[in-house]
């Protein structure tokens, strides 16, 4: 389990980890406010640079589970969303908890982004694969569902020589 080492959700899944005997990895950024990794973390490490913590998170994840967040947590799912519509990573689930609050920007990425084709190339048109909304519901019992194939099929953007 990877997570970005902090409290919350993300100390849960690290306890969960390693109570299930698993490994339990935080990646941890250096912010003046941040008060460090979580005690359930078994490996950790600290970067200066959020582009370099990013690039560990893809690098090593299977896929993204994203819980509601800030602005860290939308950089973080773009660049995933951004790999898989590029190619670059594939067979990588974007699973999104949370439809109230992911449904507003899935509905924007859908109207604006898919539907006009922007930055998606010449490759068939992306259709979502899961209803409406993207996304999952708001507990652990209805699960959440993987949107970034949905959105972005990969490989979809035009290749340049």
């Amino acid at each position: 389990m990877i997570t970005g080492g902090g409290p919350g959700a993300m100390e849960a899944a690290n306890k969960g980890a390693r109570d299930a005997k698993g490994v339990s990895v935080g990646l941890g950024i250096e912010l003046p406010f941040e008060s460090g990794l979580n005690p359930h973390v078994d490996i950790g490490v600290n970067f200066r640079y959020f582009f370099v913590r990013k690039t560990m998170f893809v690098k090593y994840a299977q896929g993204f589970v994203v819980l509601p967040g800030g602005l860290g947590t939308l950089d973080e799912l773009f660049e995933a969303l951004t790999l898989v519509q590029t190619g670059k990573v594939t067979r990588f689930p974007i699973v999104l908890f949370g439809t109230d609050y992911w449904g507003g920007l899935i509905d924007w990425l859908r109207e604006k982004v898919v539907a006009k084709r922007q930055g998606v190339g010449e490759g068939p048109a992306a259709v979502p694969r899961h209803g409406r909304r993207g996304g999952g519901g708001e507990t652990g019992d209805e699960g959440g569902r993987p949107v970034g194939r949905g959105l972005f099929e990969p490989g979809s953007a035009r290749r340049h020589a």
